[in-house]
C-alpha cells in the first residue's frame, strides 16, 4: 500500500496534472471510478481461479468429499 501511495504521488499526480490542470491530479470521482475498475478486475481474476480450482476437483472426483486435499496441478 505504501508503494502504491508513493507511485500515486510521484508519478500519477504530476502526469494527470499535465492533462487536466487539477492540482490533486485526478478528482475524487475519478479516484472512485479507478477503485471500482480495480475491484472488478480483482473479482474477475478470483472467478477464473475458482473456475480452475473447481475443474481440478471435478477431474480428481473429489467434489463430494469435504475432507479431500486438492492435489497440485
Amino acid at each position: 500500500m505504501l508503494v502504491g501511495l508513493i507511485l500515486y504521488e510521484r508519478i500519477l499526480v504530476p502526469f494527470a496534472h499535465q492533462f487536466n490542470g487539477n492540482p490533486s491530479g485526478i478528482t475524487c470521482l475519478q479516484r472512485m471510478g479507478v477503485g471500482y475498475v480495480v475491484n472488478i478486475l480483482a473479482i474477475v481474476v478470483a472467478s477464473f481461479v475458482e473456475i480452475k480450482r473447481k475443474a481440478v476437483v471435478v477431474d480428481h472426483n473429489l467434489l463430494d468429499d469435504p475432507k479431500a486435499i486438492i492435489p497440485d496441478c
